[in-house]
């Protein structure tokens, strides 16, 4: 007959494995800190890899979103790792547009299309330095006299009015 091993108990039932979660049945469980550098690691492979604070932080493997901001606010160089798991979560999307507008259909092209320009939105916002928009001053026509002096050739040119003009 075989023996089975049995759980040392406690008063409060058997003692939990080393490799078990520490959490109470029915509490979820204790997510680890933004101190943890294997958590903030994951946390930025999960950046990277397309998944926003919001999912990333919402898995038990990685801190809280709460905590996570707070130690941004209060840490550059933590600051400054996120910045970075973002920026190249930013570029990864931009490279999977391609593959977006590669497998558009004439059924589907216009979803691609909406699909493609939330990700240049996103990306615009959260790397302008690589994927903003430059806007063009409203003066831009009146600083430069050659782009004036073409539009006034074409016949499109707002002529300033003179005053001195008899």
């Amino acid at each position: 007959m075989a023996q089975t091993r049995q759980m040392p108990k406690t008063a409060h039932g058997p003692l939990p494995s080393k490799s078990a979660k520490r959490h109470s049945p029915g509490r979820p469980p204790l997510k680890p800190s933004p101190d943890d550098a294997e958590a903030v690691a994951r946390l930025c492979d999960l950046i990277i890899s397309g998944m926003s604070m919001g999912q990333a932080c919402a898995r038990n493997d990685c801190p809280s979103k709460t905590a996570v901001y707070a130690r941004m606010a209060a840490d550059d160089a933590f600051r400054t790792t996120i910045a970075r798991a973002r920026e190249a979560q930013q570029h990864a999307m931009i490279d999977d547009t391609i593959d977006l507008a590669d497998g558009a259909t004439p059924d589907n092209w216009q979803v691609v299309k909406l699909r493609i320009w939330a990700r240049q939105w996103r990306a615009a916002k959260l790397a302008p330095k690589v994927y903003g928009t430059l806007a063009e001053p409203a003066n831009a026509v009146e600083a430069n006299p050659l782009a004036l002096l073409v539009q006034q050739i074409q016949g499109r040119a707002l002529m300033p009015v003179r005053d001195d003009v008899d």
